[in-house]
């Protein structure tokens, strides 16, 4: 391994384009063995044989054992079971020594939810755990021995491309990155719900596991609906307390989903928002004012801005070059929100709705060709996709217990469609914090146990949010 010097693709090019490293990759971290490694100008913390290198905007949470010895972190922001913030040192009801020290851990992240990277850092013992969607991007080198939050702050300069895919058409978003890979040979994407051994660099599932359980009565699903209302509630509750905090809502049911479950204390949000900058836009933030108005909160419009050149550039190097979604043509009006709130994205209805299934694909097996038609790997035939990636899609189904295999759709978007996209696309603002409410292991769960057929019709995102509040119109201003 080369411990020489190094400096990274992010530093180089932020110095090459004369722009602030530090500000650029404020949310952003670098966990190593060699502090060589780490970025000089981010804050760093030392445990065990890691260095910790952390961008200034970033929250910590130190994780202690029974006796308050450190002995790992959480990056980020993360909610307990009860959907109450992790803030301050989380203390675990064992000694750094003890042999159920990795249960310990492992039970205690997987009943946490938010965006966030948990790290168990010992002399004996070394784990990556993250939150269950990827929102926190992570990448990993294992010749590095280094695990990052984009190729931009893991991988030396220059860029090494990954000869699976044509560069250009990752650029372009003929195609997209998935199954681990990024638009770096030496990168792997980590996998959400697989914990990454930091000795081995193996990854390892923990969730869900083989008692994951389908649900098929009415009363059931009535009881689910008015749990993911509950506990949705919590969780708003708590970081509209702790946050100032920003909802953008539009004419989707996403974000009225989110007004519902906090119907009863809307006056601590900080502001009510949206953002136009063509026809659908103009539509969604019409709709969104007026529902927003009918409930006596103030909304508020943001604007086609051109974001210039250089932004598109900067946005480009925050994700490492890890997706080019639609959403970039709202780059200027999302730059325009105040500074260092928390911004709330809904994100729970692509689950409560089945959108990632098509209907004649429920109830059959898994099929690899339409699995990777929903990854959006289109660089080549789909016969040329089918032979190229039906190593790495069988791979990863194979890792789900056999009580998941009929849901295969719905842990695909959470395990490999969304952490390369939204989990990417977040580190694009570096101005702000994007949280999903709805990331949480308890409400996906939830979510993928209900049968598809019955999802798709849309009636269960109207239980839920009927169960969460009857002042908000399911239909109305549709």
């Amino acid at each position: 391994m080369n411990l020489a010097p190094r400096i990274s693709i992010g530093q180089f090019k932020s110095r090459q384009r004369g722009r602030d490293f530090k500000e650029l990759f404020r949310h952003q971290f670098l966990l190593a063995k060699s502090e060589m490694l780490v970025p000089a100008v981010w804050h760093r913390e030392t445990l065990g044989p890691w260095t910790l290198g952390i961008g200034d905007a970033l929250a910590v949470n130190e994780v202690q054992d029974v006796n308050g010895v450190r002995i790992g972190f959480i990056l980020g922001i993360a909610w307990n079971s009860d959907g109450e913030l992790v803030q301050g040192a989380s203390l675990l009801p064992v000694d750094v020594d003890s042999d159920t020290l990795p249960d310990a851990f492992e039970a205690f992240v997987a009943q946490l939810g938010g965006r966030y990277v948990a790290l168990l850092l010992t002399n004996r013992l070394s784990r990556l755990y993250s939150d269950p969607s990827g929102d926190m991007s992570w990448v990993y080198d294992p010749t590095l021995c280094a695990v990052g939050s984009s190729v931009s702050v893991l991988c030396a300069y220059p860029l090494q491309p990954n000869p699976k895919f044509r560069t250009k058409n990752l650029l372009t978003g003929l195609t997209s990155a998935s199954l681990q890979n990024t638009i770096d040979r030496r990168a792997k994407r980590g996998v959400p719900n697989l914990y990454l051994d930091l000795e081995t660099f193996s990854q390892h599932r923990f969730w869900p596991g083989s008692d994951f359980k389908l649900i098929i009565d009415e009363a059931e699903i009535d009881r689910a609906c008015q749990r993911i209302a509950e506990k949705q509630t919590c969780i708003l509750r708590a970081l509209t307390s702790a946050f100032s905090c920003i909802l953008p809502v539009t004419a989707g049911h996403d974000s009225r989903l989110l007004l519902a479950c906090g119907s009863s204390f809307l006056e601590d949000f900080s502001e009510f928002s949206g953002y136009r900058f063509n026809n659908p836009t103009k539509r969604d933030t019409r709709i969104g004012r007026d529902l927003v108005s009918s409930l006596g909160q103030d909304y508020k419009t943001y604007f086609k801005v051109e974001p210039g050149r250089s932004n598109l550039r900067d946005f480009r190097l925050k994700t490492g070059w890890a997706c080019t979604r639609a959403e970039l043509s709202a780059l200027g009006c999302l730059e325009q929100y105040t500074r260092d709130h928390l911004v709330l994205r809904g994100g729970g209805i692509e689950m409560l709705r089945a959108t990632h299934w098509r209907s004649d694909r429920i109830g059959r097996p898994p099929h690899i060709r339409y699995g990777l038609k929903r990854l959006r790997l289109r660089d080549g035939t789909p016969d040329e996709m089918q032979t190229r990636w039906r190593p790495d899609f069988s791979k990863w189904l194979q890792s789900l217990p056999e009580s998941t295999q009929s849901r295969c759709y719905d842990f695909l978007a959470i395990e490999q469609w969304l952490p390369n996209t939204l989990g990417a696309y977040y580190l694009g603002f570096n101005g702000n914090f994007f949280v999903n409410p709805f990331n949480d292991r308890e409400l996906l769960g939830l979510a993928a146990s209900i049968p598809p057929a019955v999802r798709k019709g849309g009636e269960v995102t109207r239980k839920v949010i009927r169960a969460a509040s009857a002042d908000i119109p399911v239909d109305k201003f549709n």
